[in-house]
């Protein structure tokens, strides 16, 4: 049973997909889902072996999504990638997680590149 009744769509991909280690999901993501300092959105690796969840603004500097992007048919598990929207707590599975991949490091380069506190203009006066 779900801990929230909102989470029944992800516990029935728990269910059906993970084998081992259900109980990260229900110690860490739903704890992470249910907080109320939650981000918007999040990258939901769903594995054989267990789950991930990753801010989605930090997709682009995570190491754990990067290796699961890059090793996702070498490591011998069922991998699927999901975006969750916390304001409705849907997953949405992503059939293209390579490009969904390259918006989030664009989406973080600009955003460095905007909220830094570096400048670049080098006045003389």
């Amino acid at each position: 049973m779900a801990k929230y009744e909102e989470f029944n769509a992800l516990e029935r991909i728990v269910q059906r997909y993970v084998k081992h280690y259900q109980d990260d999901y229900y110690k860490y993501d739903l704890d992470e889902l249910s907080s109320k300092e939650r981000s918007d959105a999040y990258l939901w690796i769903v594995r054989t072996n267990g789950t991930n969840l990753i801010k989605k603004d930090e997709v682009a500097t995570s190491d754990v999504a990067r290796y699961y992007l890059e090793n996702r048919y070498s490591i011998g598990q069922d991998i699927k990638f999901y975006e969750i929207d916390t304001e409705t707590m849907s997953p949405h599975w992503i059939r293209d997680i390579n490009s969904y991949y390259e918006r989030c490091v664009a989406e973080h380069e600009y955003n460095e590149m905007y909220n830094s506190d570096y400048n670049d203009f080098d006045y003389e006066y």
